[in-house]
């Protein structure tokens, strides 16, 4: 009985191995993703440029602040103007989650689609894999730029 038993258990073992040897894994680097992804950069840009706007918005406050003729004008466009920028940078800030919420589901979306594609049953980040596995960085992003 015992010897079944032996035998049941080393002929699981290589069993489980064949079955483990068949997975495929791949592995993305998302840095490189989001560098490559034309939409993320193209958002990148706006806010940028969004940024931008918010500094000469203040440069152009302070010059106004400056050339007042008095202390009290001075004042009242100090937080006229603190208040527009608040409302610019919540606006700012509003725009660039909901991107980014958008960017992390399209790069997800395709994560997944690749690995339909080419059957891959495990896909991880960079960060968590040392060795054995493929990156499928390159299908990804263009999967993503297809759109």
């Amino acid at each position: 009985m015992k010897k079944i038993f032996a035998l049941l258990i080393i002929s699981c073992m290589f069993c489980c191995q064949k079955v483990i040897a068949a997975e495929k894994f791949g592995v993305v680097n998302l840095t490189n993703v989001m560098n490559e992804y034309n939409y993320a950069k193209n958002i990148h840009s706006k806010i940028q440029s969004q940024e931008n706007d918010i500094d000469k918005f203040v440069q152009n406050a302070q010059l106004k602040m400056k050339n007042a003729k008095s202390k009290e004008e001075a004042k009242q466009i100090e937080e006229a103007s603190k208040k527009e920028l608040a409302v610019k940078i919540e606006n700012l800030k509003k725009y660039s989650d909901n991107e980014l919420k958008k960017i992390q589901t399209n790069i997800n979306d395709a994560v997944k689609q690749v690995g339909k594609i080419e059957g891959y049953n495990l896909i991880l980040t960079d960060s968590s894999v040392i060795y054995g596995a493929t990156d499928i960085s390159a299908k990804v992003i263009n999967q993503l730029n297809k759109k």
